[in-house]
């Protein structure tokens, strides 16, 4: 049996030799980060740098190995199939000018749900076995398009160094969760534009506003058909209850995702912007008025804020 399909859980090392090296241009970094939201691309060029990347990639190494290992060794590989979704995948890395990733489908994915992790040099992309089987392939490249945007805009390692420290935490009862809390609102708040950014991958991958936006409805209403709901009565509604939820607006500053509401204004935005049709060539239609870039901006800044 071909050691990339063997279905033990080898070492991290090993799985690592079976799998091709990213490497990233400064170019098609600077090509992603022109697309992403400012705060996010200011964060990612202060901390790309070899040094910190270097200091982080150990312990995220060790990481992946020990929370995910068994899912990419058990998936089933896909990128490198003759399939639809195949076809998605390496459509999604030539529009992002990135090598093709290391992707398996797992049923140990919950839900209708994907994940990339790594560092810049080895990089995965898991998707739930349900994904296709629910979505129609438009919207599979939107999903697709956002995990691979995280790699383009060079996220995946500082997000599972995210997630290890949270995990870290829970090993000091009490006062690690604690300290967690406070040293993560300013990561929470990062997190969150880089999710913006990440969708913006993802409609330049799928090219249709309606498409990404009935895509995030379906992510949160699961099973339930989606082709009804009116997006500017979702997100009015959304945007009214939270004026009447104090709790729930307090959570929001601890969450890691802006909410579907937020996501899906934000990328309208940019879908009306001069940016998205530099970026697409794509020609607007006659008459139609679009955001300059600080427009843009200050409009996406002003719906992903909390506070």
């Amino acid at each position: 049996m071909d050691k990339k399909y063997n279905l033990e859980c080898p070492s991290f090392e090993m799985f690592l030799k079976n799998n091709e090296k990213i490497e990233r241009s400064e170019k098609s970094r600077d090509s992603a980060l022109d697309f992403a939201h400012p705060v996010d691309a200011g964060i990612i060029r202060v901390l790309d740098s070899p040094m910190v990347n270097k200091a982080f990639a150990g312990l995220v190494d060790l990481t992946v190995d020990a929370q995910y290992g068994l899912i990419f060794s058990t998936g089933l590989r896909i990128d490198d199939q003759e399939s639809e979704i195949g076809d998605i995948i390496r459509h999604c890395a030539k529009t992002l000018e990135i090598n093709v990733p290391y992707t398996v489908i797992s049923s140990s994915i919950t839900g209708l749900n994907a994940m990339t992790v790594g560092t810049d040099e080895f990089v995965y992309i898991a998707v739930s076995s349900l994904l296709k089987n629910i979505f129609e392939n438009d919207e599979v490249c939107f999903v697709i398009g956002h995990e691979c945007g995280h790699i383009a805009l060079g996220h995946v390692l500082y997000h599972t160094v995210v997630s290890t420290m949270s995990s870290f935490s829970q090993l000091i009862p009490l006062v690690g969760p604690a300290v967690y809390q406070l040293i993560s609102w300013p990561l929470k708040a990062w997190s969150r534009r880089s999710e913006i950014s990440a969708d913006r991958a993802g409609l330049l991958c799928c090219g249709d506003i309606y498409t990404a936006c009935r895509t995030l409805l379906r992510l949160e209403a699961g099973f339930e058909a989606v082709e009804n709901f009116d997006v500017d009565t979702y997100i009015q509604s959304t945007s009214d209850s939270l004026r009447h939820s104090q709790i729930g607006y307090l959570q929001e500053l601890f969450a890691d995702h802006p909410i579907l509401a937020k996501r899906m204004e934000a990328l309208r935005v940019f879908a009306n912007s001069e940016k998205y049709y530099r970026l697409t060539g794509k020609r607007p239609f006659a008459g139609t008025e679009l955001y300059t870039d600080e427009e843009l901006n200050r409009r996406t800044e002003q719906i992903v804020s909390v506070i």
